[in-house]
């Protein structure tokens, strides 16, 4: 991470993030969600992982899947 800005907390200039914004397929982007990336966790892998979950949330959304619905 280059920058904070302000009113963010619990990340630092420096700490490795992965996350969504808009706009963000590039080196450097402002996110509006993000997470710590784990030590173990490629960069690579790390920035597919916004698009997968965005991809199955609307797709959980589309055919109506809500938190305690069940379909079996």
């Amino acid at each position: 991470m280059d920058e904070v800005g302000p009113g963010v907390s619990n990340v630092s200039v420096g700490d490795a993030v992965f996350g969504f914004g808009e706009g963000t397929m590039a080196q450097y982007a402002v996110l509006t969600h993000w997470a710590h990336k784990p030590e173990d966790l490629s960069f690579e892998v790390a920035g597919g992982l916004p698009v997968i979950v965005e991809t199955a949330s609307r797709s959980l959304e589309e055919v109506g899947v809500n938190p305690g619905r069940r379909f079996w």
